[in-house]
């Protein structure tokens, strides 16, 4: 499923997926309005069972299919491993 993906202005490091082109018009007022500005981050190819960084492609296609979006928070951690 091809997707745009875009940054959340008011929440720091979430993001919201839409099928490519579509534009925001199923996505209800109250999230719209808690993402606040959406910028246009990539579009990208999601595909059932292929591994992808920050995403489940599967959860994705399949929030996106019932509720004509998905939100994404990314949260980056690491760790020092020392032998």
């Amino acid at each position: 499923m091809k997707c745009d993906a875009y940054k959340a202005a008011k929440m720091s490091n979430t993001f919201i997926f839409l099928p490519a082109g579509k534009g925001t018009e199923e996505v209800p007022a109250d999230i719209l309005d808690k993402l606040g500005e959406l910028k246009l981050f990539k579009t990208l190819e999601l595909v059932e069972g292929a591994p992808h960084i920050a995403v489940d492609p599967s959860e994705a296609i399949a929030n996106i299919e019932k509720n004509g979006f998905h939100l994404q928070g990314v949260k980056i951690t690491s760790e020092i491993v020392t032998p």
